[in-house]
């Protein structure tokens, strides 16, 4: 219910502020559960605005795959500025697996090693938000 309603308020929060603003660039992200949302948000605001808007990006972060490939193929095609970053072998990244049928959005960007020797634990532990943070700081810093 909770979830509903949140879509319901932003998508009438989105609509006033686009037609009040004259709003013409998009830029939606998430991370994990928020980075899924965004990813179905971004296509959501696309197909609803599409005569308005003259530029949409997506950026995600630890987000898993939300749809087959008749769903990412459209998407890639609609979405050219979507990215999504992956922290090292972080496991909710590859969830749910291929064999069930899930494909992820294109552009990934991948930060921090994916090669570890405790692999199980580094599943776990790149998810975490603190070394996303982490790691696009220190390339900013580099830039």
């Amino acid at each position: 219910m909770a979830l509903l309603t949140l879509t319901v308020l932003s998508e009438v929060r989105f609509t006033n502020i686009s037609i009040n603003n004259n709003t013409t660039n998009v830029t939606v992200t998430g991370n994990i559960l928020g980075g899924a949302l965004g990813t179905l948000c971004v296509v959501d605001v696309q197909y609803k605005f599409v005569k308005k808007l003259t530029s949409i990006e997506g950026y995600t972060f630890g987000a898993p795959k939300v749809g087959s490939n008749g769903f990412s193929k459209p998407y890639n095609e609609q979405i050219p500025k979507s990215y999504r970053f992956v922290h090292g072998m972080d496991i909710v990244s590859a969830l749910p697996r291929w064999w069930q049928g899930y494909s992820h959005v294109d552009k990934e960007l991948q930060i921090g090693s994916r090669f570890r020797l405790n692999v199980i634990s580094a599943r776990f532990k790149d998810h975490g938000l603190d070394g996303y943070i982490r790691l696009l700081k220190e390339l900013s810093i580099k830039d």
